[in-house]
């Protein structure tokens, strides 16, 4: 009797375990799991993809961050322009005006970027990831990528809370400044300012993901996840060095 009350229980269990299994993950357990668990996390993703979340939480967030630096960043564009318009000797317009039209767009851009380039990276990995034998979609990689990026945000907050308390907007965390200063403007320091801690985390959970969700091996999801980013990389980097020189000149 003991024996089968016993069974009994252990059956109800695995049913219960299975069926939160299956079940698709609540947001907050999504985001519990991006930083406790991010296999489980893929894992669930896999068989319910999920992009609403991470869109809304990034987008508004990055709005909101910026937002609480408003006076700070206002300040910080003044100067860049006014210093910008100096080196190329021209006469200054209306910079109230100016700074005040590229606030606007940097609270746009803050919202919209990032999922322009979570577009960008998911549809080059989904196609290399299908390439290598996996088996997916674009929104498998759509919903690894932007669950993945969200580290980058946490990254955000913190470099917001920084530059709160030192009352400065510009907190840099990014690999360049262990260059010299000679080599600002230049193409290594322009691909190092795009990689931090963060980013490298970020990377390293859509490596783990699309293995997870493809059924590949690690060493192919890092080709599928990496060679974008890598690409991305170099493009912007480079362009932004062109744009340098050409302000150089």
């Amino acid at each position: 009797m003991t024996e089968n009350l016993n069974q009994t229980n252990n059956e109800i269990m695995n049913e219960n375990e299975n069926v939160n299994e299956t079940r698709p993950f609540t947001w907050w357990e999504r985001l519990k799991y991006v930083f406790v668990n991010p296999v489980k996390l893929f894992d669930n993703l896999r068989e319910h993809p999920r992009v609403l979340f991470p869109i809304l939480l990034v987008s508004i967030g990055m709005v909101l961050l910026i937002l609480l630096r408003l006076d700070s960043y206002k300040e910080f564009l003044l100067t860049k322009l006014a210093e910008q318009f100096a080196k190329q000797g021209t006469e200054v317009p209306n910079l109230e005006n100016l700074v005040n039209t590229q606030l606007y767009i940097s609270i746009i851009a803050m919202a919209v970027v990032p999922i322009v380039v979570w577009v960008f990276k998911s549809f080059l990995t989904n196609g290399l990831a299908c390439v290598f034998g996996g088996d997916g979609k674009f929104k498998n990689a759509f919903s690894v990528v932007a669950h993945a990026y969200i580290p980058v945000l946490l990254g955000q907050v913190i470099i917001t809370i920084i530059s709160l308390i030192i009352g400065k907007f510009e907190v840099l965390i990014n690999f360049a400044v262990i260059l010299p200063e000679s080599m600002v403007g230049g193409l290594l320091y322009n691909i190092l300012a795009q990689i931090d801690i963060f980013i490298i985390w970020y990377q390293i959970l859509s490596i783990i993901g699309i293995s997870q969700v493809y059924g590949i091996p690690r060493k192919k999801s890092a080709l599928a996840v990496l060679l974008p980013w890598i690409t991305w990389i170099l493009i912007t980097g480079g362009l932004a060095t062109l744009k340098a020189t050409g302000a150089a000149m």
